[in-house]
């Protein structure tokens, strides 16, 4: 499999690009293969079980016990939805509501954060169409603003009394 010329440093090693597929070679030289494709029956579970436990660790402001695993069914009804795998494992993933551009959900696995898949999975939710996306973000969420404004979202406005801010590309 030949990969692009120009490896993006990362903390582990490198991240090389290929269509879907995107390899990190590590310090070490052992290279992991990556892939970014449709959501598939066989993947509920584990989004499941991936969206519960990020928002309730992150999501200071929601409660415990008012999470479920199928949060995620009703949150992402009608959106597409992209993982990123690596042998079978979601690192993570984005659901977009196509018919308003909108990208709804970007959760990353913790083990996860800080080597490029939040990044690559809003690349790949933004090449689905040409047309201006947009996104809301909770105010608390500090360090999702500052990534999406180094993603190049501009904030449009504030909502629900600057609870959350909406960014478009």
């Amino acid at each position: 499999m030949d990969f692009d010329e120009n490896p993006v440093p990362i903390g582990m090693g490198f991240l090389l690009f290929k269509f879907g597929t995107f390899g990190i070679v590590e310090k070490n030289e052992r290279c992991i293969l990556l892939q970014i494709r449709k959501m598939e029956k066989a993947d509920l579970d584990a989004l499941r079980t991936l969206y519960k436990e990020v928002r309730g660790r992150d999501f200071s402001w929601t409660k415990q016990e008012e999470l479920s695993e199928m949060d995620f069914d009703r949150d992402t009804d009608g959106e597409l939805v992209l993982v990123m795998e690596n042998s079978g494992d979601i690192l993570g993933f984005v659901g977009i509501f196509e018919p308003e551009h909108f990208i709804h959900h970007l959760y990353v696995n913790q083990n996860a954060r800080g080597s490029g898949v939040g990044r690559e999975l809003l690349l790949a939710a933004l090449k689905t169409s040409k047309a201006t996306f947009s996104l809301k973000c909770v105010a608390e969420n500090e360090k999702a603003l500052l990534f999406y404004k180094k993603m190049g979202f501009k904030k449009v406005s504030e909502g629900f009394f600057g609870r959350w801010t909406l960014f478009c590309t």
